[in-house]
């Protein structure tokens, strides 16, 4: 159901990052952090009856908040041949969505750790490898169903280049999903592969 009597957003954000790169080493560093203030947030309104028929509505509701934080590692180990890649990232989130003319106060709170390797000489093979968890605790104010997710990936990039025109490559990722809701934890693998043929113009 529409709402005619909506307001606009109006939204603020801060931003800082700092970069930094060691040309002797190829040691890199990277941080950011970021913050975001929204007035009059757009969400969303949801009605039950006594016939469990819902109905969902566009409200505006009077914040949200946001912020987050991100750092990224990655040296070489030379002696190996390899790369490694790090990076850590937090997110925090704070808004209201209506339930059943209720303000529901939602507060989520997502850490995401990566780890990975790859070779540094890239001719030939191009290979990546690594895993990556994350687990987000979800709040709400008008429920006592609090939850924390905790899912886990691991990944791989293979790229084999023959000759200029001919270039082979295969993805391969599983993710497992494991929360309070589920009875056991749910693996999905992926697997992606790609052949391609350049053509000069």
């Amino acid at each position: 159901r529409g709402n005619f009597d909506l307001t606009p957003e109006e939204r603020h954000n801060a931003h800082f990052s700092y970069w930094m790169f060691d040309y002797f080493s190829f040691t890199s560093l990277f941080a950011s952090i970021n913050a975001e203030y929204t007035k009059n947030k757009i969400s969303y309104s949801q009605n039950t009856d006594k016939n469990l028929i819902k109905m969902t509505s566009p409200v505006n509701t009077p914040y949200h908040y946001t912020a987050s934080a991100y750092i990224n590692f990655s040296t070489p180990i030379r002696v190996l041949g390899l790369k490694v890649n790090t990076w850590l990232h937090e997110n925090w989130s704070k808004g209201i969505t209506v339930i059943n003319e209720q303000d529901n106060v939602q507060t989520n709170m997502t850490h995401t750790l990566d780890l990975n390797i790859e070779n540094r000489k890239k001719d030939i093979w191009d290979v990546r490898f690594g895993g990556r968890v994350s687990m987000t605790d979800a709040k709400f104010s008008i429920s006592s169903y609090d939850a924390t997710y905790v899912n886990t990936s691991y990944y791989t990039d293979v790229r084999f280049t023959t000759t200029q025109k001919w270039n082979f490559a295969i993805e391969a990722l599983v993710i497992n999903y494991e929360a309070e809701s589920f009875s056991e934890v749910v693996e999905i693998p992926i697997l992606n592969a790609r052949i391609d043929y350049y053509i000069k113009g």
